[in-house]
């Protein structure tokens, strides 16, 4: 009987742990990152079909997370400085400084706050990342300034869980 209640419990355990499910975002052959409940992936509203699909937050469609992958002209470190000379007053840098997601990738993170031409205001933590061969990949989560502390930790997580796919 004391078997049985074990059993029961673990169960109900696991079955509570399994809620929450991890789910990856592929680029196949090129990198990968998770992220978990609460996101629907698709294409963005007025994107052009080249567009990697966006992750929106089920709970507020002002939260986004998004990829991008690039082949550029300029090396990764020239990227960094042309992003960060991009700033404006209305896109004005709060925070860069180097980053690294779990797999071992060395990346760069710029953190900005913006304001749009209607007075809203957002945050976006960006992730830069040295890609395959010349590419490079951008990892960009935006929020509304209110909760950017709320939704900081969780961009983190997902560009933390990046990772270039290693050829087989």
């Amino acid at each position: 009987m004391k078997r049985i209640l074990v059993v029961a419990m673990m169960l109900a355990l696991f079955a509570s742990m399994g809620v929450a499910q991890e789910k990856q975002y592929d680029v196949p052959g090129v990198f990968s990152f998770s992220y978990g409940d609460g996101w629907t992936k698709g294409p963005r509203k007025g994107g052009s079909a080249t567009e990697l699909p966006w992750l929106v937050n089920s709970n507020d469609n002002t939260v986004s997370f998004h990829a991008v992958l690039a082949r550029a002209d300029f090396s990764y470190d020239d990227w960094i400085k042309r992003m960060i000379k991009a700033a404006t007053p209305e896109r004005a840098l709060a925070s860069k400084g180097d980053f690294e997601s779990s797999s071992g990738e060395k990346g760069y993170k710029l953190t900005w706050k913006v304001k749009a031409a209607n007075g809203d205001q957002f945050v976006t933590n960006q992730y830069l990342f040295r890609g395959k061969g010349d590419s490079q990949v951008l990892l960009s989560g935006t929020v509304d300034a209110a909760n950017a502390e709320k939704f900081a930790p969780v961009f983190d997580e997902f560009a933390k869980s990046f990772k270039i796919t290693k050829a087989k």
